[in-house]
């Protein structure tokens, strides 16, 4: 896996998009059965859902940009002793006001230094949510963080659930201090529903696969070629 991005085999529900067997969109720069795709695997929840002056847990707003100019929001919090830095990926429902209590945990119990952010079309975040755009989104959250604390973007430990997992991953390809993963899935164009975010939303409906861009969040992958790549948690 090592600086490439593994291509993706989505689900879509063939009564949805009329298609009888798969598709080969490989070589197409944009797929009109993408924004179908991106409506399954995000659920933002915009601001002002969620409890927002969450009880004792003492934040620092973070509003930075990502690549293509997208203003995003996040929440920051610092321990004077910090064992490690570490930036907190969400999964696919919700915003930062709705996992709350994963940064007062980091922090309070473990005793980091920790950043959690919403990806654009969440919570007080612009924009819509696509895969290219919530990839991008993390890369930027980590810059802010690095910056915010004072250290190389390589020291920084990024953990993800489910969703947040496998964005967890593609950030770690470029370098991190670790890598902790809770609750994702190995692969969403597989069954059981249980290991698919993209299939769960679909019930017991037969797939249609699609092959479509050559994009990461559908199938995070650590194989052999991690070796020599941060420590995992799984």
């Amino acid at each position: 896996m090592a600086g490439s991005r593994l291509p993706i085999l989505a689900l879509i529900v063939g009564s949805l998009c009329g298609c009888q067997s798969p598709v080969s969109l490989r070589n197409v720069s944009y797929s009109p059965l993408a924004p179908i795709e991106e409506s399954v695997v995000f659920h933002p929840s915009r601001y002002p859902e969620g409890d927002w002056q969450p009880r004792g847990l003492n934040f620092e707003d973070a509003w930075f940009k990502s690549a293509d100019g997208t203003r995003l929001h996040g929440w920051f919090v610092e321990d004077e002793h910090p064992r490690a830095v570490v930036l907190f990926c969400h999964g696919n429902g919700g915003n930062v006001a709705n996992w709350a209590d994963e940064l007062r945990v980091l922090h309070d119990r473990v005793g980091v230094t920790a950043m959690l952010f919403d990806y654009r079309g969440y919570g007080r975040s612009d924009g819509v949510p696509t895969e290219e755009g919530v990839l991008a989104d993390a890369r930027a959250a980590r810059r802010w963080l690095a910056n915010r604390v004072g250290i190389p973007e390589s020291e920084i430990v990024v953990m993800g659930r489910s969703l947040g997992g496998a964005v967890a991953v593609d950030l770690a390809t470029d370098g991190a201090r670790g890598l902790i993963i809770e609750s994702t899935y190995l692969d969403a164009r597989r069954r059981p529903r249980d290991v698919s975010v993209a299939a769960n939303a679909f019930g017991d409906a037969d797939p249609v696969r699609l092959d479509l861009q050559d994009r990461q969040i559908s199938r995070p992958a650590i194989t052999e070629s991690w070796h020599g790549r941060p420590p995992v948690a799984i």
